[in-house]
């Protein structure tokens, strides 16, 4: 019938996956917006119950929801590394202390099996590093600078049990140490106690002294002076090189340093071990600041062990930790305002999501201004706290506030290609399981063929803007078993706006004429010929 208006099933068409398919500018993302706005209007009922978080890829939506919604009806439009120019969006933020740590070897492009403990050890040595230097505690000040010596010292007995020379060994021994004076310079030394300077300054200069050669041979001066650091059963002592002995060192037993030597206390290695036992907790926050610190930590300590090919294998790890630390499309990762205690309080604060309240109904998330990378890596980590939270809800909570993720373009972050960063990809954990705990997708894509058929075959409504390519038809049609070869012409033929409407929501397949959103996304065409020809010589000497 023409001119019969349709009406969808709220229920039908919202407690399952959907899928919003048609080339570029078949008009998928008035599809959307309509339906948002239909929601969202209603007269008698008002969707205050309603969770729906879309990733815009193209900055098309704000326009479409920045007036005429229902009072009570709130929505928050969010951009990554917001500018002055954005008005009206707010700045959204994604900390990376949220990640877990398979994404942050996604990201990395890091090999799971060989590089996964390597950047496990450098999480944790961050963290240290962060307690470390981020406390005004003179007694924890105390341990960490005892626990620098310690690592040290552990460094310095891997080398010195190498089968080389003693030139090579003192060679790299030097390296290592002042390698590790160089991380022991981060230390903010107006926060830290003098005594804790000056007696790391001592140790380091001792270690420095005690790697002198005499004609090529060492002379076991390091290796003999390496068991007198660690402190025994009794009070600490102090040690010093006396070079006049030969570059050996000896105790000096006073309970505090001589004034005429460079003494250090002995290591409690005791308390270094505890202090090394100390594990991040996921979602526990530490410095990202001391990630390329610790990551030179763990790197010398992999070489002192023998594996002198350690950087060459993770230097493509380290080249996307460089990404992350100084590309400027990662810095709202890394500039949150607000600490945020785990993930729950995440979502309460950005999403409004919690069991008290829902202030929120309508989130949207720019990310047009973001790269493929980062944005896999959004996506991906914002669904997996998502799903991780909807889990958690028990007996009938699961039911209730469910939270629908729309996904535009999704064809860039659901590929069922082996190139996507994200070796599991979450969408398609959701599309076999968020049914059960009410999280459900709606995807956008003009490249049906380049989507993973796991979360495609999971969707059980279908809207089908025109489609001209073969390989995307030919795809869908293999994807979806019910899909007839009768709707190929009518998909073929489809004008923008026009839409074949199949699955759970209708009850059978309808070609229907989607009405105009209004107001509009910001998706239209441009208008060559009034760009061309109604262009006024006024204008332009406006223009000059």
């Amino acid at each position: 019938m023409i001119n019969y208006k349709i009406s969808l099933s709220i229920n039908r068409l919202f407690n399952i996956h959907t899928a919003v398919l048609g080339n570029s500018g078949s008009g998928k993302s008035n599809t959307i917006a309509r339906i948002l706005q239909e929601v969202f209007r209603k007269e008698n009922n008002h969707a205050y119950g309603s969770k729906v978080i879309l990733f815009d890829s193209n900055g098309e939506y704000p326009k479409a929801f920045n007036r005429e919604l229902n009072d009570g009806i709130h929505a928050i439009f969010y951009k990554p590394n917001v500018g002055d120019v954005d008005e009206g969006m707010v700045k959204f933020t994604l900390p990376y202390y949220l990640m877990n740590l398979d994404e942050w070897l996604a990201f990395l492009m890091a090999s799971e099996r060989t590089q996964k403990p390597f950047w496990d050890n450098v999480l944790q040595e961050c963290y240290k590093f962060y307690c470390m230097f981020n406390t005004k505690e003179e007694n924890v000040v105390k341990q960490f600078a005892n626990y620098i010596k310690w690592k040290t010292w552990k460094i310095l007995s891997e080398i010195i049990a190498k089968a080389d020379s003693d030139s090579s060994k003192m060679t790299i021994a030097k390296g290592a140490i002042q390698k590790m004076k160089d991380i022991y310079e981060l230390v903010p030394k107006e926060e830290v106690p003098s005594e804790v300077v000056d007696d790391l300054d001592n140790f380091f200069s001792v270690c420095i002294d005690l790697c002198v050669v005499y004609y090529g041979n060492n002379n076991n001066s390091l290796s003999e002076a390496l068991p007198k650091f660690i402190k025994d059963k009794k009070n600490a002592r102090y040690v010093r090189v006396d070079l006049i002995a030969g570059a050996n060192a000896h105790y000096v037993t006073s309970t505090h340093r001589d004034n005429n030597g460079e003494a250090f206390e002995q290591i409690d290695e005791k308390s270094a071990m505890n202090i090394s036992e100390e594990k991040l907790k996921s979602g526990e926050y530490f410095d990202y600041r001391f990630l390329k610190t610790a990551a030179e930590l763990v790197l010398l300590e992999e070489e002192a062990k023998g594996n002198l090919r350690v950087r060459e294998f993770t230097s493509t790890l380290m080249t996307r930790l460089d990404v992350f630390l100084y590309n400027a499309e990662c810095k709202f990762m890394k500039e949150t305002e607000y600490r945020y205690e785990n993930e729950e309080d995440y979502l309460a604060k950005v999403f409004g999501i919690s069991e008290e309240s829902n202030e929120t109904q309508l989130i949207c998330i720019d990310s047009s201004e973001v790269g493929t990378d980062v944005l896999e890596l959004m996506t991906s980590v914002v669904s997996r706290i998502l799903f991780d939270y909807r889990k958690k809800q028990k007996g009938d909570n699961r039911r209730k506030h469910p939270i629908h993720l729309i996904l535009d373009e999704a064809h860039r972050y659901i590929r069922k290609d082996t190139e996507y960063i994200m070796r599991e990809n979450i969408f398609e954990k959701i599309a076999r399981e968020g049914r059960k705990y009410s999280l459900f997708l709606m995807i956008s894509s003009q490249r049906p063929s380049e989507l993973s058929q796991t979360v495609l075959s999971q969707c059980g409504n279908y809207i089908v803007h025109r489609i001209q390519n073969e390989i995307d038809m030919n795809y869908i049609y293999s994807v979806l078993p019910y899909f007839s070869s009768d709707y190929v012409n009518k998909i073929k033929q489809a004008v923008p706006g026009e839409a074949l409407i199949f699955g759970n929501c209708v009850p059978m397949p309808l070609m229907v004429k989607v009405e105009q959103a209004s107001p509009d996304p910001n998706s239209k065409n441009c208008e060559i010929d009034k760009e061309w020809f109604n262009f006024s010589l006024h204008d332009k000497n406006n223009q000059n």
